[in-house]
């Protein structure tokens, strides 16, 4: 990697500056990290690799024991206000043969696949700036992530809304919990048999509302033993 990088760099370019040298070493290590596929990772981004060995390596559940899911997320849709497209799951994207934007390594790259949505038509971005000024300004017809982070960029947004309704991709929620070492099984057993009465209770709904946590997100009873098998 070291040789790579003095190839991109000071093997080609002069710099008059060390700041100039720094400048352009974090640009092309955004541009390599996030823009090129390489055979070594079967044609993914490094930053695309990364996530998905995160998001689906089960070994994870072997090296720290998580609670039961605390909430259920799927995807959501943004979208220009009005919803000019009239969007409200993948499949309108794919029938109508529009855009969608995401976010490179994110879930939600399979999950367009899987819904028949060419590769061609989903714009992969580097971060969640990019991703809403897309469906600013018309690159995309419309955006998707996880819940909460469309819900957060329509809140703040003065052009952009949340698709509603909105018929998420099936059987492709995330389920978060909390994580601890392994000898900390005992409590984790306890943190759950307190959970049983506390999740979806108004205390907690009330506690957390203001995150914009709904009874939508709630728990399906999907578990955590069943997660952990991949």
């Amino acid at each position: 990697m070291n040789r790579t990088l003095k190839e991109a760099t000071v093997r080609r370019y002069h710099y008059e500056t060390h700041r100039q040298l720094e400048n352009h070493l974090a640009a092309f290590l955004d541009g390599y990290n996030f823009a090129r596929r390489l055979k070594t990772l079967h044609g993914l981004t490094p930053y695309e690799a990364i996530c998905t060995a995160w998001a689906k390596q089960p070994d994870r559940c072997r090296n720290v024991v998580f609670t039961e899911p605390l909430a259920k997320f799927t995807e959501a849709l943004l979208v220009p206000n009005g919803n000019p497209k009239d969007l409200h799951s993948f499949d309108d994207i794919r029938d109508k043969g529009l855009t969608l934007v995401t976010t490179a390594g994110s879930d939600t790259v399979k999950n367009a696949k899987d819904a028949g949505i060419p590769e061609d038509r989903v714009m992969q971005v580097a971060g969640q700036a990019e991703f809403l000024q897309a469906v600013k300004v018309g690159r995309a017809a419309a955006g998707s992530l996880n819940y909460f982070t469309v819900k957060e960029l329509a809140d703040k947004g003065d052009s952009v809304e949340m698709a509603d309704p909105f018929t998420p991709p099936a059987g492709k929620a995330g389920y978060p919990s909390l994580a601890s070492l392994p000898n900390q099984q005992a409590t984790v057993d306890a943190f759950n048999e307190v959970l049983k009465t506390y999740i979806g209770s108004d205390e907690m709904m009330q506690s957390v509302g203001k995150y914009g946590y709904t009874k939508i997100n709630l728990p399906d009873g999907t578990k955590t033993a069943d997660l952990c098998k991949g």
